[in-house]
């Protein structure tokens, strides 16, 4: 995750890792140099999250088998309880606190000193930066690994070769697009998604 003054961008590192290496590859590829497959890391999520605050917006992408999905929705801000307990996160102190966010419930711990309304994947509303956060249901579990600052840089990414959808109807075209490449193969797996988001109101 990285944060900047007025935007966060949330992705895997693997999936950083793997566009830097595969933007390498091309590059060595023109050049007649032989491409190392294996170095290439496999992301198991291919999603990003981009919060830009200024204008309330949320831009949500994600790739399946090299097909791109990508919606825009406002951000929706969570409505927590603060607990008041607290607990050391990899040595900072963070408070307790608990929300119902779109069909799932959740505990999260929020660092003090760190005056960041912002989080993980798409959670956002608590005074300060959340560095841990998880279902009751233990499903979903996110947490701080290290905190470091960078030099300030920008992001460019483009949506060009993705296909427009919608927070609504983003897990049924994802589904399309699992059944329609499963559809040539000979044994193909049962799709089974548990979408962290359930329901899109609370």
């Amino acid at each position: 995750m990285y944060l900047g003054k007025n935007t966060s961008l949330y992705q895997s590192e693997n999936v950083f890792k793997f566009d830097s290496v595969f933007h390498r590859s091309s590059t060595l590829r023109l050049s007649g140099q032989i491409i190392n497959r294996d170095e290439i890391p496999k992301p198991h999520l291919w999603h990003t999250i981009i919060k830009d605050f200024e204008n309330d917006r949320l831009l949500f992408s994600d790739r399946v088998f090299g097909y791109g999905l990508f919606y825009e929705t406002p951000i929706n801000k969570m409505k927590w309880s603060i607990e008041g307990a607290e607990k050391n996160i990899s040595g900072y102190v963070c408070t307790l606190a608990k929300a119902r966010h779109r069909g799932r419930n959740y505990t999260a711990c929020f660092a003090k000193n760190f005056p960041v309304s912002d989080g993980p994947y798409k959670f956002n509303g608590l005074p300060d930066l959340i560095l841990e956060i998880y279902d009751d249901q233990h499903q979903f579990y996110f947490s701080v690994i290290d905190l470091k600052k960078i030099p300030e840089t920008t992001v460019t990414i483009s949506y060009n070769r993705f296909s427009p959808t919608t927070l609504e109807t983003y897990f049924s075209d994802k589904l399309k697009i699992l059944e329609g490449i499963q559809s040539d193969w000979k044994n193909p797996k049962p799709n089974v998604i548990n979408p962290i988001e359930r329901t899109f109101m609370d």
